[in-house]
């Protein structure tokens, strides 16, 4: 019966109290290594904390009954530097204790305006993501750090002290006294000394067994997938925000401004080129800002504050590159150095300005190349109106000529950077455009000339400027009409040259069409076999070059 009151009473009271019922012994759970360590090393902390405390009461009446102001200077100086290292120790046992990397804060509201700090706060976010992604590797350098201080300091203690205790043995009563609350003091910086010491090895050996669990390239890859997870969609929604507006910006320029250009029927007015200038800065302001909008209305603030970042660098780099933007904007408008429809030289080439826009389009009209290049590469040119009948280029596709190397043949290939020619009998040979100019082609494809010398014997001299000339002419113009080449010449001329050393020279002078400059040296050499058989047949003697070989008489 008494059993059962009392077993009643212990439920009652377990009921009112709150307490769990149990009805047998529960073994407490035994504490890990790391625990023990904990208990040891918070059991160190307050005794030096306690320490502490007890040292600043002391000095703390001392600061009062101090009768000078150079005294109390020096102890208020010792009393702050207690409270530092008393505060220290407070905080180290409250990391120890809760197993936080850092004690609890409240986070303070400042309602002063300051653009310093607004802009600060701004990037606020950015900031705290950088440092969360480095924050195990800077807190375990901090500990590094720390155990270096702390394992000097406590040697350096370690050293005072025993320096101490061998004074306090051997000197007198009266001095034995101080150096014993010396010695006490030295004694209280080694305990703290070893403890912080202590303190900061257990928080870097819990930092490193953590990580040993898990590898780098695992942590780093979590971070990487935890932070896309997060902030996918946003990214997403903020490129396809960006793509949207090009593509918008698109069809409109192709079905509302182009089709007003055209609508036109002339080239581009001031008017017109403005408004698309405005358009084109319109369409990066609009793309630039569409992400941020995204980011804001998400309420993501490291994205936006990345953004932000991000408009800053751009703004600084606008600074340095506004005096050439301002050139290129310029020749935009058609306003600047350069305009279109005017003449240009560019890498040694003369181009006429079709088009000027973000690219400017160069076009030669002889050679019909066409190059696109950036308007930057405008800055700085100068152009000049076109003049009639202004050379292009000394050739075109499939023109013949021939060059001061002596090459004759046909122009296969024409770019802006080479030209290739195909040679009589197949050959090709291609050149560097600077070489190719260099080189002073000569073109045979509108119409070109033959001019051929051959001799007569001094014999001939009464008639060689005149009945040999006519005959010569219509000898030459029966071949021609035989060979079928009556329809290429356009002029035919045969006249005296010169008396030379060993004949009387006639030269041929044959004009022909552009159509017959691939058999060009077959035209010579159809000459100089005329001009043999119109000799034969007349007759003529064909000299030979003679040389004289005088010897002086030798001397007696």
């Amino acid at each position: 019966m008494r059993f059962l009151t009392t077993f009643y009473w212990y439920v009652a009271i377990s009921i009112l109290s709150g307490m769990p019922i149990s009805f047998a012994d529960e073994k407490p759970n035994k504490p890990t290594e790391t625990e023990l360590a904990r208990l040891e090393t918070l059991t160190t902390l307050y005794d030096v904390r306690n320490s502490l405390r007890g040292e600043i009461k002391i000095i703390g009446r001392k600061l009062k009954h101090s009768p000078t102001d150079a005294n109390k200077v020096k102890i208020h100086t010792h009393l702050n530097q207690l409270s530092t290292q008393l505060t220290n120790i407070e905080n180290n046992i409250e990391q120890i204790s809760t197993g936080l990397s850092s004690p609890y804060n409240e986070i303070k509201v400042t309602k002063k305006f300051n653009l310093k700090d607004d802009i600060a706060g701004l990037l606020k976010p950015l900031f705290n993501e950088m440092k969360h992604a480095t924050s195990d590797i800077r807190k375990k350098s901090r500990l590094r750090e720390e155990i270096n201080f702390y394992t000097e300091q406590s040697s350096q203690a370690r050293q005072a002290t025993e320096n101490l205790g061998r004074l306090e043995e051997t000197s007198k009563p009266a001095l034995k006294k101080n150096l014993s609350e010396l010695h006490n003091r030295w004694k209280r910086r080694l305990k703290q000394a070893k403890s912080n010491l202590k303190a900061s090895t257990l928080q870097l050996e819990s930092i490193e067994k953590e990580e040993s669990k898990e590898d780098f390239f695992d942590n780093s890859q979590a971070y990487l997938k935890g932070f896309f997870k997060k902030r996918g969609l946003y990214l997403f929604l903020g490129f396809m925000g960006v793509v949207f507006v090009l593509l918008s910006a698109r069809l409109l320029y192709k079905y509302v401004l182009s089709h007003w250009l055209n609508r036109e029927g002339k080239s581009r007015t001031f008017r017109q080129r403005l408004a698309e200038l405005f358009f084109r800065v319109a369409t990066v302001i609009f793309a630039i800002i569409t992400p941020m909008i995204v980011f804001y209305y998400a309420e993501d603030w490291v994205l936006f504050s990345l953004g932000v970042l991000l408009l800053f660098g751009l703004a600084w780099t606008l600074k340095y590159t506004i005096p050439r933007m301002w050139q290129q904007v310029l020749l935009m408008l058609n306003i600047g150095p350069v305009r279109e429809g005017e003449r240009i030289v560019y890498n040694d080439l003369p181009w006429q300005v079709r088009r000027l826009n973000v690219y400017t389009e160069l076009y030669n009209p002889t050679a019909g190349f066409t190059l696109r290049v950036p308007l930057e590469k405008m800055v700085g040119k100068v152009s000049r109106p076109i003049n009639g009948n202004e050379p292009w280029f000394p050739c075109k596709q499939d023109d013949w000529v021939i060059l001061s190397d002596g090459v004759r043949g046909k122009v296969v290939g024409l770019a802006h950077e080479l030209v290739e020619l195909v040679e009589r009998g197949g050959s090709h040979v291609t050149y560097r455009m600077d070489d190719f100019l260099g080189l002073s082609p000569r073109n045979l494809s509108t119409s070109f000339r033959i001019k051929e010398t051959i001799g007569i014997s001094y014999d001939l001299q009464q008639e060689s400027t005149g009945s040999i000339l006519r005959t010569l002419d219509t000898f030459i113009h029966d071949q021609i009409n035989n060979e079928g080449y009556s329809d290429d010449i356009m002029s035919l001329r045969v006249e005296f040259e010169n008396a030379s050393a060993s004949s009387l020279d006639i030269v041929v002078i044959a004009d022909f069409k552009g159509s017959q400059a691939p058999i060009y040296n077959r035209l010579r050499r159809a000459i100089q076999r005329w001009c043999v058989d119109a000799c034969t047949a007349n007759h003529w003697e064909i000299p030979f070059a003679q040389m004289v070989i005088h010897q002086e008489a030798e001397e007696d």
